[in-house]
């Protein structure tokens, strides 16, 4: 039918899951790669650069990881919406 609006809640509470998930397991890899690094000899030109290439990417690897956390909180809240418009309409058919 045409126009018709289609909503799966448990699609969209698994969603709100994996990408709080895959947003901390990005953050695991990272660390696990930079504990590799750290591990390597570095001569002093090349540790200096790195440092300040793992602090410039912390910053933005922290932010990732809030960014997906607050998109999978919205996909929640827009889920938990959805369910509420769903009921309440449903109710005036009741």
């Amino acid at each position: 039918m045409a126009g018709m609006i289609a909503a799966n809640f448990s699609q969209l509470a698994d969603l709100e899951g994996n990408i709080i998930q895959t947003g901390t397991e990005l953050i695991q890899v990272v660390e696990q790669l930079m504990g590799q690094l750290q591990g390597m000899e570095w001569e002093s030109d090349d540790r200096q650069a790195f440092q300040e290439l793992q602090e410039a990417w912390n910053a933005e690897d922290f932010s990732l990881q809030e960014v997906l956390q607050q998109i999978g909180r919205q996909v929640g809240v827009a889920n938990e919406g959805t369910q509420a418009t769903v009921a309440r309409n449903a109710a005036q058919f009741g």
